[in-house]
């Protein structure tokens, strides 16, 4: 998604920015496909605007990106123009 960056920030404050794509995996793009219906149901106009980011769990070296088991915080940074909006 153009103009989105999303940050890991480790227990120690490293920042390390994770790659995101449009899911590649023909069974998350199902999942995906599958939850969007249900959420327009459930939450009526608000799912209309409502964005999914799968981010990978290990880069190209086999290095876990993001650790359920881990302290630490994702930021999610939209970048319109010269504004930039945070969130986290």
């Amino acid at each position: 998604m153009e103009g989105l960056q999303v940050q890991a920030i480790d227990a120690s404050g490293k920042v390390r920015v994770v790659p995101h794509t449009e899911p590649a995996d023909p069974d998350m793009q199902l999942l995906l496909d599958m939850m969007k219906p249900m959420l327009a149901q459930a939450m009526g106009n608000l799912a209309e605007d409502f964005l999914f980011f799968p981010l990978p769990g290990f880069d190209d070296e086999g290095n876990r990106l993001l650790s359920p088991y881990e302290t630490g915080k994702l930021r999610v940074i939209l970048h319109r123009g010269a504004e930039t909006k945070a969130a986290g």
